[in-house]
């Protein structure tokens, strides 16, 4: 079975985790099921031969170009990777739906699709807004199989009152707990790389500097932890990249806080950089699901999080809900409160997250079982 996956951008983020996580468990449980990649502009970096090579077939990428720099050439491409390729399935996870482009492709050459939902607000600019809600009805006529990583982004992508909102899988997103095992040396390791001490205490954040993630709230309540702390010592660490890099870099100098909050850039590493924290803050403004935070819980990490992500994403006793129209002070006091929470043996979390049922196992299987069984569906809306 030959499944395109489309979903990749240019940026390690939480929907890139998800599937080449996915990818490497749904292929270790049936070796009859490969996945090839479309991607655009160009491949991105993390799915280079790190990820390839750990594949025991050949992985193919695909790369069309961008829609917007060339939509005739987009459209183009697309028919043509549909017409020369026997695609056993489309896989199309989005966070909106403003380009179904793909799909309506996918359908013209009878390549039934899989439409993931990964997100519950647009991320996007008034006119993805528009063509997100022109789209979601629309795109009914050409996916065979409805799936989304919590109720909310279900909601979100789906039309609420047509009644096929019932026809969506729900399956939250999970991850391969080993991963994420907290691990002593490591934290050492990680810290003397970034020359954090001994005995500073230090604050993260996993995300793409894009305004969806907040980090100019995230900065504020950073800046109530330094003063709150008093003459003990406090770092941030951000691990991420993106547009909205710049403005957050230049915020922290603006606030005198440039020798306490270091920007690791992207990273293929993040499972390591847990090791290193001692509570994680994630103060979203939406969330399809929340991925980081359910990492820094299975690498034990005390975590104050938003209440706009779904409830199910607080799965262990040492995690807090937010509104992020709280005052940066409570946020601050919250996570500062938190750290004497912080589970004595980190290492045995992993397998507490796994418990709860977010290991990526069991997702991995029902992600298998809708592939598979997407290939005998006409439409949705059929």
């Amino acid at each position: 079975m030959r499944v395109l996956v489309f979903g990749l951008s240019s940026l390690m983020g939480g929907v890139e985790s998800f599937i080449l996580s996915y990818a490497r468990e749904i292929h270790r449980q049936d070796k009859s099921i490969i996945f090839d990649f479309l991607v655009i502009d160009k491949v991105p970096p993390f799915l280079g031969s790190s990820f390839i090579n750990e594949m025991d077939y050949e992985v193919n990428c695909f790369v069309v170009p961008s829609r917007l720099k060339n939509p005739f050439g987009y459209r183009s491409a697309l028919k043509e990777l549909f017409e020369h390729n026997a695609f056993d399935c489309f896989w199309f996870n989005v966070c909106t739906l403003s380009d179904i482009t793909p799909v309506i492709e996918a359908n013209r050459c009878s390549v039934p699709a899989v439409l993931h939902a990964h997100n519950s607000q647009n991320m996007g600019n008034a006119i993805n807004g528009v063509l997100h809600f022109l789209h979601k009805r629309r795109v009914l006529r050409y996916a065979s199989s409805l799936v989304a990583c919590s109720e909310e982004a279900g909601s979100f992508m789906f039309p609420a009152k047509s009644g096929f909102v019932n026809d969506v899988a729900i399956i939250p997103n999970a991850i391969d707990t080993n991963n994420y095992l907290f691990d002593s040396n490591t934290r050492i390791q990680i810290r003397k790389k970034l020359g954090i001490e001994n005995d500073e205490t230090v604050f993260g954040h996993v995300g793409r500097f894009h305004p969806q993630k907040n980090h100019r709230f995230l900065i504020d309540v950073f800046a109530e932890i330094h003063k709150e702390m008093g003459d003990q010592k406090s770092k941030l660490l951000l691990v991420g990249n993106g547009k909205g890099l710049k403005s957050v870099q230049d915020y922290v100098r603006d606030l005198g806080l440039s020798e306490s909050v270091l920007f690791t850039g992207q990273s293929l590493e993040t499972n390591r950089l847990y090791c290193a924290m001692d509570c994680f803050l994630f103060p979203s403004l939406f969330e399809g699901f929340g991925l980081a935070a359910l990492e820094a819980q299975a690498s034990g990490l005390p975590c104050v999080i938003t209440e706009n992500s779904p409830q199910m994403v607080s799965a262990m006793p040492y995690c807090r809900r937010l509104s992020v129209s709280d005052d940066p002070k409570v946020w601050a006091h919250t996570a500062i409160g938190l750290l004497e929470f912080t589970p004595k043996n980190r290492e045995l979390c992993a397998q507490e997250v796994a418990d709860c049922g977010f290991g990526i196992g069991q997702s991995a299987t029902l992600i298998r079982n809708v592939l598979i069984s997407c290939m005998s569906k006409d439409s949705v809306c059929d």
